[in-house]
């Protein structure tokens, strides 16, 4: 009896995907509403890294200790943006495992 309870692996996988979407729809609308204030956050923290979730702001001299700071306020990290607000043009170029190795810091 106890079998025919427990959801089948269709249902788990159906769960698991409108969960991925879910939080996919919530990072774009996250990233939409950080576009539309890109250009004040640069004004009021110019050339600052910034941590962005859900409205919530972490700023700080150093991609490390933006990290830590962004954990430290319990922000996950992995689903935050997380930029370099330059007041000049830039282009940055990471390697995946810098990236990485930044998250764990």
């Amino acid at each position: 009896m106890a079998a025919k309870t427990r959801p089948r692996r269709a249902d788990a996988l159906s769960s698991k995907r409108e969960t991925m979407l879910r939080t996919l729809h919530a990072y774009g609308e996250m990233a939409r509403e950080f576009e539309r204030r890109k250009a004040e956050l640069t004004t009021r923290y110019p050339n600052k890294w910034i941590g962005y979730y859900q409205g919530r702001i972490i700023v700080d001299n150093s991609l490390p200790k933006l990290i830590r700071a962004m954990k430290a306020a319990g922000i996950p990290t992995e689903h935050s943006i997380v930029e370099f607000l330059s007041t000049e043009e830039e282009v940055w170029i990471l390697q995946a495992h810098t990236v990485a190795s930044l998250m764990c810091v």
